[in-house]
């Protein structure tokens, strides 16, 4: 577990879903919130803001296709932190 702030539970917001590297900004991570879900929600995220990442479960999703499995994780985001958040939409 990185633990960025040692009071992190009190000072921060839990979120949950799979993190991964922003594809243009280093100093940003992206989470999203069910990646297995086709309307899923995605934040944007300063690293410098998240305080802690704690492994929480695997999802498994089973299909005609195969399984797909998703490592979950609890990220703690300091409250008062910006964060951009993008969802999946249809235009019609």
């Amino acid at each position: 577990m990185n633990e960025k702030f040692s009071d992190y539970k009190q000072n921060c917001v839990e979120f949950s879903g799979t993190p991964s590297q922003h594809p243009t900004d280093a100093s940003k991570i992206l989470l999203v919130e069910d990646a297995l879900d086709s309307q899923c929600v995605t934040w944007t995220f300063d690293r410098a803001d998240v305080g802690s990442i704690e492994e929480v479960f695997a999802k498994v999703r089973q299909d005609p296709q195969g399984a797909a499995v998703v490592q979950v994780y609890k990220v703690w985001v300091k409250k008062g932190a910006h964060s951009v958040v993008s969802k999946r939409v249809v235009v019609s």
